[in-house]
């Protein structure tokens, strides 16, 4: 309990940091067919996202929601938000990415897009 509460505790810190950053910037976006927001959160200073959700539709059982960086076309694995609200600390830093996208997966999550993104956030 102790160690899930440091881990916890330590991903709240540094979406905390993140939020904080004097050039913290957002962006919302709806998903495909209205149901659900997605806000990403970027820095470039700290070179990383985080991404929070509210409301995107209940997933089916062996399925999760995959976060991409978009790197001008390319799409690189950010993390998974199994839930349908929630906040994410993207995996790995923002680069050059252009935004992020939001997939459907398989639970495990996959090492390229499998269909079409519900949603595309770009950094403006």
């Amino acid at each position: 309990a102790r160690a899930r509460a440091a881990a916890l505790q330590q991903r709240q810190d540094a979406f905390a940091d993140l939020l904080t950053a004097p050039d913290a910037r957002s962006a919302t976006a709806a998903a495909a067919g209205g149901s659900g927001l997605g806000t990403v959160v970027w820095s470039e200073s700290r070179g990383r996202a985080g991404f929070l959700a509210s409301g995107l539709p209940a997933l089916a059982d062996g399925t999760t929601y995959e976060l991409w960086f978009n790197d001008s076309g390319t799409m690189r694995p950010a993390g998974l938000l199994p839930r349908s609200d929630g906040a994410l600390l993207l995996t790995g830093p923002v680069d050059a990415a252009k935004g992020v996208g939001v997939t459907v997966e398989p639970a495990a999550g996959s090492l390229h897009p499998s269909g079409a993104p519900i949603m595309l956030i770009p950094f403006v």
